[in-house]
């Protein structure tokens, strides 16, 4: 059933088997100071007692829904969270990962990054690693956009833009994320904004890491970078060098050439790009 309308944001927790982990990620969000936000956590049937913590913790979020059952995956999970989600933005955050801090969303919707919110379809920041507390900073334009994806627990997507593209292809093991940015950065009508503050803690070894390897997805990599780099802008020059020297040095198979028009089919990119100058605050 779909939450009501009204929340500034949704934040969509999926878990299976994670009550080890749990417990920093739901502190992280029962600290926050802005409090105008839902939490769905979609569980896969877990088997230990990561659905009596979840339940610990009503007192402190009340706005809190608990949903196990079997599914196919982490991205499943992830579309069920986003069907159901009442927010007018939805952020995904890992049962492993954190909020970076108690004023974060009260940075966002109500203090110095608000306007990039008002006038943002997907909104990224920073992210810090740990335990290796190394920072990824933006902002990011296509061509590095396209080497490495953002951190999608740094990321808020406004909820119906999001879900105009179906949400995440479950299809794609791990990096369904991956191919979804490319796909709203590559869509014209799609507001990018980029704000300079750490949204979240990213945890290394956790499930994209352990699952690195996403035939499904590799296998069209090169086909929709080729279909992107038709577009037309400077950004897509650069990023065009940059895909022919992945390919002269062997790192971009030879078989999906040809396939241009496959990013158009999948994003629906018209024939005119759009700057990547984005990085509004």
């Amino acid at each position: 059933m779909r939450s009501e309308m009204g929340s500034s944001l949704t934040v969509v927790v999926p878990t299976r088997d994670a009550a080890s982990t749990l417990p920093s990620c739901l502190e992280s969000l029962a600290c926050q100071g802005f409090r105008d936000f839902e939490v769905l956590l979609m569980d896969g049937a877990s088997k230990d007692e990561t659905l009596a913590l979840a339940e610990s913790y009503r007192d402190r979020l009340p706005r809190l829904q608990v949903e196990s059952e079997r599914d196919g995956g982490i991205y499943q999970a992830m579309n069920r969270g986003l069907a159901q989600a009442g927010g007018e933005f939805v952020m995904f955050l890992g049962s492993d990962d954190a909020i970076h801090g108690a004023d974060v969303f009260e940075g966002l919707f109500a203090g110095r990054h608000r306007r990039a919110l008002a006038r943002g379809d997907l909104v990224y920041g920073d992210a810090e690693i740990v335990p290796e507390g190394k920072l990824v900073r933006g902002p990011f334009g296509c061509a590095r956009l396209f080497s490495r994806n953002i951190c999608h627990q740094c990321m808020l997507y406004r909820t119906d833009v999001l879900r105009s593209i179906g949400g995440y292809r479950a299809e794609y093991r791990a990096l369904a994320d991956w191919l979804a940015n490319v796909r709203l950065f590559c869509t014209p009508t799609v507001r990018v904004r980029y704000v300079p503050e750490v949204i979240c803690f990213f945890r290394s070894g956790g499930f994209h890491v352990n699952h690195r390897e996403d035939p499904a997805f590799y296998e069209e990599r090169d086909a929709i970078l080729n279909g992107f780099l038709r577009l037309d802008s400077w950004e897509k020059v650069r990023c065009r060098r940059w895909w022919r020297a992945q390919r002269d040095r062997g790192f971009l198979s030879g078989r999906a050439f040809g396939l241009g028009a496959l990013l158009r089919r999948v994003a629906g990119v018209g024939g005119k790009g759009q700057s990547d100058e984005r990085s509004s605050r």
